[in-house]
Formats: C-alpha cells, structure tokens, sequence
C-alpha cells in the first residue's frame, strides 16, 4: 500500500506497520482457429481470469460447422477463461442431391444420380431408346454424358425426340406409279399405294404384303417396290360362211 511492488520484501521495523499487499486478475490469452476454406472463427482475444468468452463457428458456402477441437459441439458456445487457452472450429463438407430423370421414360434413360460431396464431381448420362435420339438438358447443356461440379441440390431432367426416317417408293415407271413416299418420325404410321398405268395390274410389294392401299408403320429408313406385271387379254377370232359355202 505504500507503492513498493518488491516482493518478498526486506525493510527495517523503526515504528508499528501496516502493509496492504493490493492484487489485480490475470488476464489470459484465447486464440480460436478457423479454416482458410471451410469457415472462420470468431472469439479471439485477452480476457480477464474468470471472465465469459464467447466463441463463434460460421461455415463457409458449402461446408458446416461439426465440433471444436476438445469435442464440443455447441455453437455459439461460452467459456469461462482460466488459462491460456486455444480453439479451433472444425468443418465439414454438405452433401447434395443431384437427381437426373428423363422427360419421356419411353423415349430414353438416364444415370448418375446420387448424393455427392461439395465441389466434388458428378457424372449424368443419358441414353436414347431405339428410334429416338437426345436432345440436351433441362439447363439448355447438350453435352452427353456430362461431367459438372456439385454445389447445390440439383435436378437435370434429360430430354429426348424422335428420330427421322426416309420412306423410299420405288416403281417400274412404265407399269405404274406409287404414293406415300416421304421422311416420317419414328413409330409414325402413313399409308403408301400403287396404281397401275393401262395394261398392267399390281401384284405385290418388294417386302412381301399384296394389300393395297397399305398403312405402315415407319421404324427406320426403308425402301419398298411396288410390284407390277402386264395384262393377259383373250383375243377369240371367228369364220363367217356364206350360202355357196365358201
């Protein structure tokens, strides 16, 4: 109480004394850590001993905050200073969902949906059915299969069409002529004919069907032939007599 801050002290007694030895708190260093990637930690600093500090974990885009480094899981969370103390706030990556489906399961199927880690890669395929051929995905990608980078819950819906085909009529022009040529779209159905030029009859079609007009049902590019063949015609001839016999 009288200024000295030597300790222990030596002085030489020459009358009665009194001596107040005056204390102060500590004060103690909290360091707390984050991640450069995954998130940052708040709560840094001198605090006195036995004063409340209170320690922050915020996670970045992407990842969340999973415990401290002494295992507590509470966040924000308070502790009481006693020491020289350091934290660190420990992250993970999200997972997400990425779901691919197909617009036309009839017209085609699609792969690699799932769950995926954070900025981890992910990739979709689409496979067209028979007659039918891919067009892009629901964002406008016409990349198949396709390789992207997962940061969110997504969905990719593939989208398929119909393929074209050509329908091919060919017929002796001289016998007759045929009807219903053209390019038509997978599974569609069109009605083809042939029709004889004078002195000539239809028999029959290349792929072996006599009935005429037919309807067929387009499935890949073809040709068919219209089958003609000449008339028969029956010439009779007869012999006039007159009354001398000649």
């Amino acid at each position: 109480s009288d200024g000295s801050t030597v300790n222990p002290r030596t002085f030489t007694v020459t009358c009665d004394s009194s001596f107040t030895a005056q204390f102060a708190t500590n004060d103690y260093l909290l360091t707390v850590n984050g991640d450069a990637v995954m998130g940052s930690a708040t709560g840094a600093g001198s605090y006195a001993y036995n004063t409340f500090a209170t320690l922050t974990a915020t996670a970045n885009y992407g990842y969340h905050f999973t415990q401290w480094n002494d295992g507590n899981t509470i966040n924000p969370r308070t502790v009481v200073v006693t020491s020289d103390s350091t934290f660190t706030a420990q992250f993970a990556a999200n997972n997400y969902n990425v779901v691919v489906v197909s617009a036309n399961n009839a017209m085609g199927s699609v792969a690699g949906a799932g769950s995926y880690t954070y900025n981890t890669s992910a990739t979709i395929a689409a496979t067209a059915n028979y007659g039918y051929h891919f067009t892009q995905w629901s964002d406008g990608s016409t990349v198949n299969p396709r390789t992207l980078t997962v940061t969110c819950d997504s969905v990719f819906t593939a989208q398929f069409a119909a393929n074209t085909y050509s329908l091919t009529l060919l017929a002796d022009e001289v016998m007759g002529s045929v009807m219903g040529a053209g390019d038509f779209e997978y599974n569609a159905s069109t009605i083809i004919s042939a029709s004889a030029n004078y002195g000539y009859h239809f028999t029959g079609w290349s792929d072996g069907v006599s009935l005429n007009p037919r309807m067929i049902t387009v499935t890949m590019d073809s040709t068919i032939t219209a089958l003609f063949a000449a008339n028969a015609y029956h010439v009779a001839a007869s012999v006039n007599i007159d009354e001398a016999g000649y």
